[in-house]
C-alpha cells in the first residue's frame, strides 16, 4: 500500500468523525435556542459526502 493511500484513509476517517460531531451538535441545538440546526446538518452532509462513507455502506 502506498503512503498516499494511507493519508486518504486518515482523511476519510477525520471527515466521518466531523460529520458525526456535526449531527450531534445539530440534535443538541434542536433543543437549545442558541443557534440553528440547519447549518450543522448541512455541514454534516458535506463531511459525509466528501468522506465517501455512503459509498462503502451502499455497496
Amino acid at each position: 500500500m502506498s503512503p498516499g493511500a494511507t493519508a486518504v484513509t486518515a482523511g476519510r476517517g477525520e471527515l466521518s468523525r466531523a460529520g458525526v460531531l456535526m449531527v450531534a451538535l445539530g440534535f443538541i441545538r434542536a433543543f437549545l435556542p442558541l443557534m440553528s440546526t440547519t447549518i450543522f446538518l448541512i455541514l454534516a452532509t458535506g463531511c459525509f459526502a466528501q468522506s465517501g462513507i455512503w459509498n462503502a455502506i451502499t455497496r
